[in-house]
């Protein structure tokens, strides 16, 4: 910084002067908090492809919308859990269930999940797309992901090319 200051002060010309302004700035560690979706277009996002996640979510059964809660407060805990742990993962959108008899909560969403076609009421209205069994990504135009956003949606449509 001293070096760039030296050189812009020699190459001042007659009449010339330099302006030069210092800051500190305290970098603000908040978390990942979780962004859904507006519904509002904009020139980079067509109609077509955003979604307004609490449109889609009064449109849901009662049990299709604790699905909906449940899936975001899992998505929610990654997200912090990488944050913390200064972890960047590929696709922050994508749901790992846990076969493990003993994690409750993912054991409720599997169970939901194959209930009333739940599973695939939430695909029709392009909540989630099922990967493998209990592997799912979430829409990104409805769980906006923090960063990596393009490469959530490539990799969210290539999904779509799949099936």
């Amino acid at each position: 910084m001293d070096n760039e200051l030296k050189e812009n002060v020699s190459s001042l010309k007659r009449g010339e002067q330099l302006v030069t302004t210092y800051q500190k700035k305290k970098i603000s560690k908040t978390p990942p908090y979780i962004t859904v979706g507006n519904g509002l277009s904009t020139t980079k996002f067509s109609e077509e492809v955003v979604v307004d996640a609490f449109k889609v979510f009064s449109e849901l059964s009662k049990a299709q919308q604790d699905l909906f809660v449940d899936l975001k407060d899992i998505l929610v805990a990654q997200s912090m859990h990488n944050h913390y742990n200064k972890r960047k993962v590929e696709n922050p959108n994508l749901i790992i269930l846990d076969r493990s008899r003993s994690n409750l909560v993912h054991q409720n969403i599997k169970t939901k999940m194959s209930q009333n076609r739940n599973r695939k009421m939430l695909e029709t209205k392009g909540i989630l797309k099922q990967i493998k069994p209990g592997i799912y990504m979430l829409n990104p135009y409805i769980f906006i992901p923090h960063n990596d956003f393009q490469e959530v949606v490539s990799i969210w449509k290539e999904l779509s090319s799949k099936s």
